[in-house]
């Protein structure tokens, strides 16, 4: 008899997927989100996180570019839970936040039309705090349109009937004002987990 096995958690993002510490260098994997997320569920984890990764617009002097063609590789693959963490870059590559939401529109059409089996999870992007001086060059004064991203990405959740996790009104960013703390690695995980697990 063959073992059964666990069905693929598969975690696509940019440098908060990838585990980008605001105090410089990458966190160890296990106290990333996607890592504890898989751990809490009990399932394997394919990660997909890469720094400077946008939803469509590029700006490859900065180092940001488009995950669009890895999006269409992992859904080939049809695994069987998704979670998409993407849209902040976008703005730092000169996009409006308008235009982020066409971009994830963009993935959510590719999404249904090569792996509409697999269960997809969004989370919206977390609004920027007070940038360091790297960051502020990069963002160029995007912090306002920054906390539009969460409205609209909730909107478009709805129309695709696909749940979406959004920072609260108490986020607050690590040190650099872009990257997050330990401690919302772990509450995202948690509150990730909670909305994975059917009711009771």
């Amino acid at each position: 008899m063959m073992n059964e096995i666990a069905p693929l958690l598969l975690c696509f993002g940019d440098s908060n997927t990838w585990g980008f510490d605001p105090r410089g260098g990458r966190y160890p994997a296990a106290l990333c989100w996607p890592q504890q997320l898989a751990q809490r569920l009990d399932r394997p984890l394919q990660l997909e996180g890469k720094p400077g990764r946008t939803l469509w617009f590029a700006r490859p002097q900065s180092g940001l570019e488009p995950g669009f063609e890895d999006w269409q590789r992992c859904l080939r693959a049809r695994p069987a839970d998704l979670v998409l963490a993407l849209g902040i870059n976008d703005l730092a590559a000169g996009a409006t936040p308008q235009q982020c939401q066409q971009a994830l529109e963009r993935y959510l059409q590719v999404w249904q039309a090569l792996a509409p089996s697999s269960a997809l999870t969004l989370i919206a992007p977390a609004p920027l705090g007070r940038l360091t001086t790297g960051w502020q060059t990069l963002f160029a004064g995007q912090q306002q349109a920054s906390q539009e991203l969460g409205e609209l990405w909730l909107t478009t959740a709805r129309e695709w009937h696909i749940p979406c996790y959004q920072t609260d009104n108490l986020f607050c960013p690590g040190a650099d004002g872009l990257h997050w703390t330990e401690e919302f690695h772990a509450q995202l995980a948690r509150e990730l987990a909670s909305m994975h697990k059917p009711p009771q």
